[in-house]
């Protein structure tokens, strides 16, 4: 979730970087109406992409699209990572998130490991990634 004083700021400077006139309020609050459920770092990731490529203001939808596309991106670099260590971050889980709680094979209950909150902490960039062997 996207809070709108931080929304804000990141919308002000795309604009600024992109050298526009600052948009009426109410742009700005469609804006963050429309994105205010992505997660904040993903759309300054997404803003910071904008920045290095100059063009024409993103429309919501394209802003959204980039976000998303930055996130796949992320998740994968960091399963690549996760790949390349040689013992799983997680013990109880082997780095896939999912462990069985319950039940027989055929009726086996799975839920998310605790290690999901810090998996995401690194996706946000908000918490270091591990360091993969090279080579």
């Amino acid at each position: 979730m996207t809070d709108r004083p931080r929304f804000e700021a990141m919308f002000e400077l795309l604009v600024w970087h992109l050298r526009l006139p600052l948009p009426p309020v109410e742009t700005v609050e469609q804006y963050h109406a429309e994105l205010q459920d992505l997660d904040a770092e993903y759309l300054d990731m997404a803003a910071e992409r904008f920045r290095r490529r100059p063009a024409t203001f993103p429309t919501p939808a394209q802003w959204r699209a980039l976000a998303g596309r930055i996130e796949g991106e992320r998740a994968d670099q960091l399963a690549r990572t996760l790949a390349k260590l040689p013992e799983p971050l997680c013990q109880r889980c082997g780095d896939r998130i999912w462990i069985e709680v319950g039940g027989k094979l055929t009726e086996a209950r799975w839920s998310y490991c605790g290690c999901m909150a810090e998996r995401r902490a690194m996706l946000l960039g908000k918490k270091p990634w591990p360091l993969a062997k090279t080579a």
